[in-house]
């Protein structure tokens, strides 16, 4: 949640110093040179680390529509492109500070218990709400708590589950986890499933996949999850392989099993791909066959 600062940082750690605004604005009418243009966007990035206040704000607005002024041939082909685009360096500032500026609102909001929060998120674009989860990061976790129950109703309400899972992951609450996985939107999910036994453990991870395997669009990935789980858990493994005889999650134990299957999950597979159970048949050659044994 912090990529934007993090790229300033990176992006100023060899700067020379800030260039006065006036020349900014000369350098940005002079003719334009690849010299000029980078030096320009090292300006226009120096800015926004540095100069913050209304002057610098207009000239980043005044810059945001320029078009590219050096025009190189691609390395990989004869495409045109811009050798530096001042423009989406100055949107990219200014961004930042919309980012920036929503998340000190944020964190004055929840040092305020103010649940409104929520409504604020929902209502806001895009850069506005990476505010308000950015604060979510630094704010003490008793102050999350007022956001927590309205974080429920909201989870599946616009980019609600975004949020609802910041909530989920911050206060380690498993019912409003379970709730995201239930009904959070596919994207959101997707993202939590590898961070579930970081947060919660194992043994309650394990049961958390089970209820985002009963989406289907989520079974697979929740499933590779479980896998993952399979040296540290042996529910987990015993899982994996009840789901060889399972026709949406056969293929994918499968796979998981061939991974690292052992001579005495060798010697399972092949017992199993002689058995009565038509599916289970199936997958395990398919495992054989991934682990090369076929």
């Amino acid at each position: 949640m912090k990529i934007a600062a993090l790229l300033l940082t990176l992006a100023f750690a060899t700067s020379a110093g800030a260039m006065p605004l006036d020349k900014v604005r000369a350098l940005a009418d002079a003719p334009a040179t690849r010299d000029s243009e980078k030096r320009l966007e090292e300006a226009v990035l120096e800015i926004g680390r540095t100069k913050r206040n209304d002057a610098a704000h207009a000239l980043l607005e005044s810059l945001a529509d320029r078009p590219p002024q050096v025009w190189i041939t691609h390395e990989e082909g004869s495409a045109q492109v811009p050798y530096v685009d001042v423009a989406a360096t100055a949107r990219f500032v200014l961004r930042s500070w919309r980012r920036s500026d929503a998340k000190g609102a944020a964190l004055a909001k929840l040092r305020a218990l103010d649940p409104a929060l929520i409504e604020k998120y929902l209502a806001g674009d895009a850069d506005e709400r990476a505010g308000i989860l950015d604060a979510l990061d630094d704010a003490p976790a008793d102050s999350l708590l007022t956001l927590r129950n309205a974080a429920i109703d909201r989870v599946t309400k616009a980019d609600g589950g975004k949020l609802a899972q910041a909530l989920a992951g911050r206060l380690a609450d498993r019912e409003l986890q379970e709730s995201v996985l239930r009904n959070g939107t596919s994207a959101v999910v997707l993202r939590a499933l590898p961070e579930l036994a970081r947060t919660f453990g194992p043994q309650a991870a394990l049961a958390m996949l089970e209820t985002a395997m009963r989406r289907d669009e989520l079974a697979s990935a929740a499933l590779f999850q479980v896998g993952a789980l399979t040296e540290k858990l042996p529910a987990a493994e015993n899982r994996v392989w009840q789901a060889l005889g399972d026709p949406r999650l056969g293929a994918t134990a499968a796979t998981i099993i061939a991974r690292s299957a052992d001579r005495h999950a060798i010697e399972q597979l092949e017992l199993l791909a002689t058995g009565d159970e038509p599916l289970q048949r199936q997958h395990a050659l398919l495992a054989l066959r991934l682990g090369g044994h076929r």
